[in-house]
């Protein structure tokens, strides 16, 4: 039934909003529309609220903590769409249309100030004002601040959403309660310094200027400033360099936020389709290299680290997840015919999500990878584009390499050692290559090119069908064994190149194991993983004894 067809169809606000309810952007052409909107608001705002400096605020680190903020605000007001419509509306496309709201403001500001324009901050109060301003719509006008403009571009944002969710179910208190939820977030959003203040820096003083120092101090920390200002560059003044860690630390937040509010979005809203992506993540692999991210942050000197930076250890791992997450949907893609063989419950084969579909959610995987990795810092950003470059020759015409025996795990090998790297040089002051042991370079890429030839010995059948030349298919029995072998010696390596005989001990059983599941007929995959992660962990807790 009509949703919108209660005796009401010949009213031609009704009869708009439900042409809006028919348009479906997919996730790509939404998150195009996204940032064409945001750009057109930061170009205005680069006229209407001039930085201290004189400079348009153009730099990467300030646009994303930007695009992060709105992104972020949107998705809260699509679930508050969503909610008191009772799910009538369209919120992704509705919340979308309305994100074009935010250009008022600057040019509000432009036109009120006379051309002069106005500051646009975050509301940085401490808790002594933080919670009276909620019922002041903001507080009083201060500059830098919520300017004029800001103000009328929310109430324009509050009476809309008021309105089309009144117009989708003819009920004010619904009505009202959108404009209700959507006030406290905003305000929620334009305070977030503020609230993060009272939360965490409460030892610091109650008041504004309080506020203002505990982030100055903050934004300016040596291992923050480490991962976020590149070695051979320096900044003209000091308010740059704290403004810079100040996008570092917001940035962080809000993409954990929005990850968290990405995920939680498609739960309610495409929960089967959802499920399907993240059942295909491979968990076990997400594992074995989570492990790497590990032993990296601990190969690197001991060193005092902040919340933030606890904060940029969760954006490194989400953004591997990602990273993870944009090769798997690649390689299945590529790799239709082969699942239909050896893997028929992947999503494509199994009828959850079409070519298409797989396509989308791996580009917004791929975004997700680099913005965490670029919130985390340089190195990590770095080995984010490497470790993906080397999955999508592996995996993607007209290169896909993983038909060629031996490079095909050489570039894998990259991808270990990129996580590695990126760990290592997160946590480490020191960002000079030769921080990291060149002896360690060399046996992490000797190691697992001998290691992850394994991974041939599931997918048999499949890659005989589609001539994919691994050394099983090649070699038959004979492959087999050796790739067995080639297992084994990767266990017996570790103690060579850690130079820590005493690891002899867990590596020679380890192999001996190694050799024995990889011969095991049926062969199971998962028996592989839980042999590395035994041995990883025992090798550890010596390590940890003994040095």
């Amino acid at each position: 039934m009509n949703i919108f067809a209660l005796k009401r169809d010949g009213l031609i606000y009704d009869k708009f909003l439900l042409s809006l309810n028919k348009i479906r952007p997919n996730l790509l052409q939404w998150l195009a529309g996204f940032c064409g909107i945001i750009f057109v608001r930061f170009f205005l705002e680069s006229l209407s609220s001039p930085t201290t400096s004189g400079f348009i605020a153009s730099d990467p680190p300030t646009l994303l903590h930007y695009a992060l903020f709105y992104g972020a605000a949107t998705l809260a007001i699509m679930f508050v769409l969503r909610v008191f419509s009772g799910g009538k509306l369209n919120a992704p496309f509705l919340a979308l249309a309305g994100l074009s709201l935010i250009w008022l403001a600057p040019l509000l500001d432009l036109i009120l100030s006379r051309g002069a324009g106005r500051q646009m901050a975050y509301l940085v109060d401490g808790p002594r004002g933080l919670f009276a301003n909620l019922f002041r719509y903001f507080g009083p006008l201060t500059t830098p601040g919520i300017t004029s403009g800001m103000r009328i571009e929310i109430a324009v944002i509050l009476a809309v959403v008021g309105g089309v969710v009144w117009l989708g179910t003819r009920r004010f208190w619904r009505s009202a309660g959108a404009v209700a939820a959507t006030y406290i977030l905003l305000f929620a959003f334009v305070a977030l310094p503020g609230i993060v203040y009272a939360t965490l820096g409460a030892p610091y003083g109650p008041a504004r200027l309080d506020s203002i120092r505990y982030f100055q101090d903050l934004s300016q920390t040596p291992s923050l400033i480490a991962n976020i200002l590149h070695g051979t560059l320096a900044f003209g003044t000091k308010l740059r360099l704290i403004e810079l860690g100040f996008d570092a630390i917001f940035g962080r937040i809000l993409y954990l936020l929005l990850f968290a509010l990405v995920l939680f979005w498609f739960f309610v809203a495409e929960r089967k389709k959802l499920v399907a992506v993240l059942k295909n993540c491979r968990p076990e692999r997400v594992l074995f290299y989570w492990s790497f991210l590990v032993f990296g942050l601990a190969s690197a000197p001991a060193q005092s680290i902040s919340w933030p930076d606890w904060l940029g250890i969760l954006c490194l791992f989400l953004a591997w997840f990602s990273a993870w997450m944009f090769a798997v949907h690649s390689n299945d893609i590529e790799d239709t015919a082969i699942d239909a063989v050896s893997n028929p419950g992947r999503p494509i084969t199994a009828g959850a999500l079409s070519s298409k579909e797989m396509r989308g959610s791996g580009y917004a995987w791929l975004f997700s990878a680099l913005i965490g990795a670029f919130l985390a810092g340089y190195y990590p950003f770095y080995m984010v584009l490497v470790y993906t470059a080397a999955y999508y020759i592996y995996s993607v015409p007209p290169l896909r390499l993983k038909r060629i025996p031996f490079l095909s795990s050489f570039l894998i090998s990259l991808a270990v050692l990129s996580t590695v790297l990126a760990g290592f040089f997160f946590a480490s002051y020191e960002k000079r290559l030769d921080a990291f042991p060149i002896f360690w370079t060399v046996g992490i890429i000797l190691i697992f090119s001998l290691a992850v030839n394994i991974r041939d010995l599931k997918d048999v059948e499949g890659d005989r069908k589609e001539g994919i030349g691994t050394l099983p298919v090649l070699l038959g029995r004979t492959g087999e064994r050796l790739t067995g072998i080639f297992l084994a010696v990767s266990f017996i390596l570790v103690p060579v190149f850690l130079k820590l005989p005493v690891l002899f001990l867990v590596a020679a059983p380890a192999a001996t194991a190694a050799y024995l599941l990889a011969a095991r007929k049926p062969y199971h995959e998962k028996y592989i993983f839980i042999l590395y992660f035994a041995f990883a962990a025992a090798a550890a807790l010596i390590c940890h004894f003994v040095l």
